[in-house]
């Protein structure tokens, strides 16, 4: 018998007006990190996927990278990160998390 899948989603928006937001001036690598709390946490640690929506961004090269790391069973710390000349203004990623549940 297939055990149940637990699965949440969501939308990250961050642009020059986010707190920290450093992607939209210098050169070289830069990042941005925020952490994503869980509407409810999973019992388990759950996998994560993030990917781009849209970006408003000045593309002098490969533009952007998104990840996730530090993830738990209450939420993830997502990771948006650029280089060279690169000018993110903002960026709309989606998640989802899911997490096969075990039977006690």
């Amino acid at each position: 018998m297939e055990q149940p899948i637990t699965i949440q989603s969501g939308m990250i928006y961050a642009d020059d007006n986010t707190a920290g937001w450093n992607l939209n001036r210098g050169r070289g690598k830069r990042e941005f990190r925020e952490f994503v709390e869980f509407v409810q946490p999973f019992k388990v640690i759950p996998q994560v996927i993030i990917s781009f929506e849209e970006e408003e961004m000045k593309i002098f090269e490969i533009p952007a990278h998104c990840d996730v790391e530090k993830i738990s069973s209450e939420g993830f710390q997502y990771v948006i990160s650029t280089w060279g000349n690169n000018k993110i203004h903002s960026i709309v990623a989606r998640w989802v998390a899911m997490a096969q549940n075990k039977n006690n």
